[in-house]
């Protein structure tokens, strides 16, 4: 037996265990996803698929006028009135289940979906990446149109790489085109986001397509599947935020740049995850340069970057329309558009992976091949150690609220956001949907602009004379879940004691609902920046629950 055997056998065995890796860790990652979905309580963005599509829709009509109200497009919303009404049981597990089912049909679509010239343990690493990120798990988990549009983008990627694969073999086209239209179409009346994917390929696919006959093909293409997006933004004009002032999302070059760095990083999930993937990318592209030098070897190079060029002008022209956009028209470009942008990263990993295990030989294929297996088992403690996600404490303050003496019957003051055109009772919706009788109770707004400078509203004040007073006997002065950001505490506290003067040796004590953050050097690992008592607490995003209560001496 000579050396090239033993090597060939060893690396032969070196791929079984990448691929039994992969495989274990797919399956674990697709575990998780289905466990613990209601564990923790819905946060605000969730809250809004309830409203929009949650136990108060009794039919068609409601459905049809509630999503009327939003500024996303309503394919998602319906999808999940549409799977509530089939299947019984909590509304929040069935929401969130439909999102780990949807995030789990991206694996399949990777896999099946890439071209037959990337080998088995390549396709396998690809979806390894992508179960093993924190981005597909933590959207896999929440009830938002996430997961849809993840495996929205996933088909998309994967039907233009076919595209031009069937070019390059001279094979029809028009097939692969017609599914890319439709996905298109139906990703574009799930999220704006969408649109800008569909563009970006669009826009390679004709800059690159071998011949004039492709090109117009693909131009007539992308000339149909923003037809039904156009009509929906005309059905919804009015609830688009045109000001830049209504949503927290910005128009400056600083808002830019810092909201692709933190994309970027969402794909990887963490400072540690990020560093080891650009280790393991960056060395297989480097070996397999240096490797290349048989025509064999230079061909697998070639096909290795035309594929990666046509990924990256892609996701940069979609980038680059997102920002257009967001300058010219309307604000709605942040690190979540990195989303549609992800099975891009996830593809060129299995990639470089297929291109390096078919070009390296010996000890350079066993070491590179045993830095893949590093990462992934890395990557696998974090699918066993993984939290399930609490965002915000909503069910928690709530079920403070309802153990309040006196508040049975009470009016409830929350801060509020002001959203645009919803016509229902958003407040019970939002932080009622924990109490038991929250649908029925009086809900008293303060707008959240109000909290900030100090002006509060008329009614508000009168509330507050008569609880301060003993008239009304419920403590609670003001409910606020993501609406105040830490560091606004005291000037809410020296609001409420301006507007009465306090009976004697009462005062206004705050409850503070905190959900758990890492700590140490976890933070640095996890990629975590968030302080108890930090600067970060500004963002309104990631603010806490508070309870403003009034206690007697």
């Amino acid at each position: 037996m000579n050396d090239q055997t033993l090597s060939y056998r060893a690396a032969s065995r070196q791929i079984d265990a990448l691929e039994i890796t992969c495989v274990l860790l797919i399956t674990a990652s697709v575990a998780a996803a289905f466990t613990g979905l209601g564990v923790s309580s819905m946060w605000l963005d969730e809250f809004f698929t309830a409203y929009h599509a949650g136990p108060e829709v009794s039919d068609l009509h409601d459905l049809f006028a509630r999503t009327g109200e939003n500024d996303h497009p309503p394919a998602y919303f319906w999808l999940v009135w549409v799977v509530w009404q089939l299947v019984p049981g909590d509304y929040t597990i069935i929401a969130r289940g439909l999102s780990a089912v949807l995030a789990s049909a991206v694996i399949p679509t990777l896999y099946f979906g890439l071209p037959n010239r990337i080998t088995r343990s390549a396709r396998l690493y690809a979806c390894a990446i992508a179960a093993t990120s924190a981005l597909w798990f933590n959207y896999a988990q929440e009830a938002r149109s996430y997961a849809l549009t993840l495996l929205l983008a996933a088909a998309l990627f994967v039907l233009a790489m076919r595209m031009r694969d069937a070019w390059a073999e001279g094979r029809p086209a028009r097939r692969l085109r017609s599914a890319f239209v439709l996905i298109a179409t139906l990703g574009g009346l799930t999220h704006f986001y969408m649109v800008h994917l569909a563009a970006g390929l669009l826009a390679a696919l004709i800059l690159l397509a071998p011949a004039t006959q492709q090109r117009k093909a693909m131009i007539r293409a992308g000339m149909t599947f923003p037809l039904p997006v156009l009509t929906f933004v005309t059905w919804q004009l009015d609830t688009l935020p045109f000001d830049p002032n209504d949503v927290w999302m910005q128009a400056q070059p600083s808002f830019f740049i810092e909201h692709i760095l933190r994309g970027i990083h969402a794909l990887a999930g963490s400072n540690s995850a990020l560093a080891l993937t650009v280790a393991i990318i960056g060395s297989g592209l480097a070996m397999v340069s240096v490797s290349a030098h048989r025509s064999s070897e230079e061909a697998g190079v070639n096909d290795l970057t035309s594929d990666l060029s046509f990924l990256a002008i892609a996701s940069a022209i979609a980038i680059a329309s997102a920002i257009l956009v967001s300058v010219a028209a309307v604000p709605h470009f942040s690190y979540r558009f990195f989303v549609v942008l992800a099975p891009a990263f996830w593809i060129s990993a299995g990639l470089v992976a297929a291109t390096a295990l078919n070009v390296l030989h010996g000890s350079r294929a066993s070491a590179w091949t045993a830095l893949l297996l590093f990462a992934l088992t890395l990557n696998g403690t974090k699918v066993a150690w993984r939290d399930v996600p609490t965002k915000q404490p909503w069910r928690e303050t709530a079920q403070a609220v309802e153990g309040l003496p006196g508040c049975a019957n009470a009016t409830l003051p929350v801060a509020w956001l002001e959203p645009r055109g919803m016509a229902a009772q958003p407040q019970a919706s939002f932080y009622g949907y924990y109490l038991p009788n929250g649908m029925s109770r009086d809900w008293l707004s303060v707008p959240r602009t109000h909290l900030r400078n100090g002006n509060l509203p008329g009614e508000y004040r009168a509330l507050l004379a008569k609880r301060l007073s003993g008239e009304d006997p419920c403590p609670l002065l003001l409910w606020s879940v993501h609406m105040t950001p830490a560091h606004l505490v005291p000037a809410v506290i020296a609001a409420i004691e301006g507007t009465a003067v306090l009976p004697e040796g009462a005062k206004v004590t705050v409850r503070r609902f905190q959900t758990p953050q890492p700590e140490g050097w976890r933070r640095w690992l996890e990629g975590g920046s968030l302080a108890v008592d930090g600067a970060n607490f500004d963002d309104p995003f990631r603010a806490q629950g508070f309870l403003f209560l009034l206690e007697r001496g």
